[in-house]
């Protein structure tokens, strides 16, 4: 039993550790504390490496990244990606949905990794990038404000199908915003007006799809493709 806590106290500080690693590098918490709406939909979110990360070791081939086991409310509960490459899952995670979990991680942990092949694919996709000051320059403050953040898609936040059009996460409520509970709007360039449906060529390439996919093209691809 000793021996089995030592264990434990290890994989924990190791665990530990990354986070601090990814933090150094992203900064994402840092943002999500300084964002009011951001803030408040993660009230009841405790993010620190899981005591128990024996589910990290047992998956360990699955992944070419390394897997942290998150306290269960992190992110919502969601799993996701952090920026120094690795995945970080919540604690009580459904075994069963491991696998699935971790190849749609995969794909934004390659995102990260190569940026300029996704940039090029995403291009001749109809996807641009938008810079962070244009976008925080262009779409109105009041809807810029409402955007929850996602980890996976931090580091590249802004994106344009067919130039012109942005797909913001808007949190439904700006007065009790809740990380599971976001709708798609879009940011038409051309007309500077928010519009509640994505542009026809959109629809027409893509179909109808859940707002979480629908949210980023890198999303997209991480639940297309996987």
């Amino acid at each position: 039993m000793r021996k089995q806590k030592a264990l434990h106290r290890m994989m924990n500080q190791t665990a530990e550790q990354f986070l601090a690693n990814a933090e150094s590098f992203d900064g994402y918490q840092m943002a999500c504390r300084v964002s009011p709406v951001n803030s408040a939909a993660r009230r009841s979110c405790l993010y620190k490496a899981w005591s128990d990360q024996s589910l990290a070791h047992r998956f360990a081939g699955y992944s070419r990244a390394p897997i942290v086991i998150v306290h269960p409310s992190a992110e919502g509960g969601m799993p996701h990606t952090r920026g120094n490459g690795i995945v970080c899952i919540p604690a009580h995670f459904p075994e069963h949905r491991m696998v699935g979990t971790l190849q749609h991680e995969a794909m934004h942990i390659s995102q990260r990794d190569f940026p300029d092949y996704w940039q090029d694919k995403l291009k001749i996709e109809g996807w641009e990038p938008v810079h962070p000051k244009s976008a925080e320059m262009e779409i109105p403050t009041e809807w810029y404000n409402l955007c929850r953040y996602n980890p996976d898609t931090f580091h590249s936040r802004w994106w344009a199908w067919r130039g012109y059009s942005i797909p913001l996460p808007l949190f439904t409520r700006a007065d009790k915003p809740d990380l599971h509970d976001i709708v798609v709007r879009w940011y038409d360039r051309s007309s500077g007006r928010v519009l509640s449906s994505p542009p026809t060529s959109f629809t027409q390439r893509y179909g109808n799809i859940n707002p979480s996919a629908m949210e980023h093209p890198f999303e997209l691809y991480a639940y297309q493709k996987h």
